[in-house]
């Protein structure tokens, strides 16, 4: 859920934190900063999980969040 304020080459825009953006942000972790972060704090999971770990970690989130 929720929206966030990132960063997408150089430009600052509202993206959903839906599931497609957390499995970018796990894997492609520097395509959006969002606003009050810095680049590279976080390290790419790009070929270390499956898509399966990455739905359970998804799923996982959304326990926490409601």
């Amino acid at each position: 859920g929720g929206e966030r304020e990132v960063m997408t080459d150089g430009e600052m825009r509202t993206q959903k934190a839906d599931e497609a953006y957390i499995t970018q942000s796990i894997l492609q972790p520097n395509a959006d900063i969002v606003e009050g972060y810095k680049e590279n704090q976080m390290v790419s999971y790009e070929g270390q999980l499956s898509e399966e770990e990455i739905g359970q970690i998804i799923e996982f989130l959304k326990t926490i969040s409601e």
